[in-house]
């Protein structure tokens, strides 16, 4: 009985103990698993912290990239514009070298020019002493005009200035440009012609117009004949082609017409190119009438 009683006893205890190992076991187990649970949700939160920061980062790096890339661009333009700013600098030497030789050589033209005026100022003088003398001797021609037939042209001429007068019109062709420069249309060659007409004791400059009675578009006619002639001479002749090129021969006017007079008659000068450039206005033809063909077409 003893025995089975220590059987019975240790059997019963064995039993409980295997029962509250077992317990224990669970506890443990459900304690385990509680701090899984809460170590795996530990570990989400860190995971997803951790994702944040990191793109977080990335975008800084991102922007640090793009900023920095701003600034390698902007290092290279500001590269480029100190190289501009060096040329631009070396012209601007260049310039200032030959504004200084360009001072220089001005500082000698005005030199030179001063010389120029000073001789040129001499010669205008002697030109106003021959002018004086002209005007004397324009003053005798006067006096000396009435006392000659109509028919007859009489002239007189010095180094400046020739006058012609014929019936009550004085023609004056001079090198020098008058100062009543009114009627003075014609530059023909550094040459100017005036016509003047005799009222009372007084001489006055006159046109064209007031020189030629109403057969003026016959006497213009003829004219433009001989032009057109020796327009086709010129042509022909290879002299400044390009004016020639570039412009045609246009009809003449009264007015485009230089009149004057010599012994033979009256000689009418024109422009071959009365529209062309100052280069091309060296051209110039003539056209000769006698004293009586003159008359049909003087007032």
């Amino acid at each position: 009985m003893k025995v089975l009683s220590k059987t019975v006893t240790l059997i019963l205890f064995f039993f409980f103990a295997q029962h509250l190992w077992a317990q224990s076991k669970n506890v443990i187990i459900e304690s385990l698993t509680i701090q899984n649970d809460s170590l795996g949700k530990l570990l989400a939160t860190e995971r997803i912290d951790f994702k944040q920061q990191l793109q977080l980062k990335t975008t800084q790096l991102e922007q640090a990239a793009k900023v920095s890339k701003g600034l390698m661009e902007e290092i290279q333009a500001n590269q480029s514009n100190i190289k501009e700013l060096k040329s631009t600098i070396e012209g601007q030497k260049n310039e200032i070298r030959q504004l200084k030789t360009e001072a220089e050589n001005n500082t000698l033209m005005l030199k030179t020019q001063h010389e120029t005026i000073e001789k040129l100022t001499q010669q205008l003088d002697q030109a106003l002493t021959s002018y004086d003398s002209l005007e004397t001797a324009n003053e005798q021609l006067s006096s000396e005009v009435t006392s000659y037939p109509l028919e007859k042209v009489v002239c007189q001429s010095n180094t400046i200035s020739k006058t012609c007068a014929y019936r009550n019109y004085v023609f004056v062709t001079s090198s020098r440009r008058p100062d009543n420069d009114y009627y003075f249309k014609h530059n023909r060659n550094g040459t100017y012609t005036q016509i003047l007409l005799k009222e009372g004791n007084l001489y006055n400059p006159i046109s064209n117009d007031e020189l030629i009675n109403s057969l003026e578009k016959e006497l213009v006619t003829l004219v433009n004949v001989q032009a057109v002639q020796d327009y086709q001479k010129q042509v022909e002749s290879g002299k400044k082609p390009d004016c020639f090129r570039e412009y045609e021969f246009s009809p003449l006017y009264l007015s485009d017409l230089e009149i004057t007079m010599n012994q033979s008659g009256m000689v009418i000068y024109y422009p071959l190119l009365r529209n062309g450039y100052d280069d091309c206005k060296d051209f110039w033809g003539s056209y000769t009438l006698t004293l009586e063909q003159a008359n049909r077409y003087l007032r």
